[in-house]
């Protein structure tokens, strides 16, 4: 198992990641939100696919998918697990009794049985930990930002709007505003964009 979170401070990580992807057998990729910025991700799972097949092999991808997300284009042609209890424990299952990542040799055949409360830990730890990486700022994460367009005239701008009735204030600063929404929020919006995201707000 390697995990870049581990690289020593001053290391080329990308060096890192290119080296450590020539001899993996297996990727493995957490998708926790729409919102974040995956190229790096992509790039990565690019590499290892190239890596494999290079070496003649099938890549091999296994990915989780957080409750309540769409399947990303970039990774829709692995099928993916869940990250509930049940989903976990199926994988844990398939890697390790079904040798389905392993051309079918199992890894510990009988775990689950041989091994019961060390697997059934593992499982809620494992189960704990993507409810941490995937929740811990959804309060704060980015869904609506409203700018003034040119922040040099912000001062003039706002004692025009002042003068104004409170129902005029807020159309004039809706319609010259600058808009920036999150796919999710242009989604429950029903908008394409931030343009028709516009619209809907009049």
């Amino acid at each position: 198992m390697r995990c870049c979170r581990k690289t020593p401070g001053g290391r080329d990580w990308l060096e890192w990641i290119s080296s450590n992807i020539q001899g993996a057998e297996l990727l493995i990729f957490l998708y926790t939100t729409s919102d974040h910025d995956w190229t790096w991700c992509v790039r990565e799972i690019g590499r290892f696919e190239g890596a494999q097949q290079v070496r003649q092999k099938s890549p091999q991808v296994v990915w989780f998918l957080s409750d309540g997300l769409e399947i990303p284009s970039f990774i829709a042609n692995y099928q993916y697990y869940g990250v509930t209890y049940r989903e976990i424990e199926r994988m844990l299952k398939d890697l390790m009794e079904g040798g389905a990542f392993t051309n079918g040799k199992p890894l510990k055949p009988n775990v689950h049985v041989d091994k019961v409360d060390d697997f059934r830990t593992a499982i809620q730890q494992i189960e704990k930990i993507f409810a941490n990486s995937s929740r811990p700022e959804e309060f704060f994460r980015f869904r609506l930002r409203l700018s003034h367009p040119d922040p040099d005239k912000i001062a003039e701008d706002i004692s025009n709007l002042l003068a104004t009735g409170r129902d005029d204030r807020a159309s004039d600063w809706l319609a010259n505003a600058k808009i920036e929404a999150s796919p999710f929020t242009l989604h429950i919006a029903g908008a394409g964009d931030a343009s028709e995201f516009r619209e809907n707000l009049k």
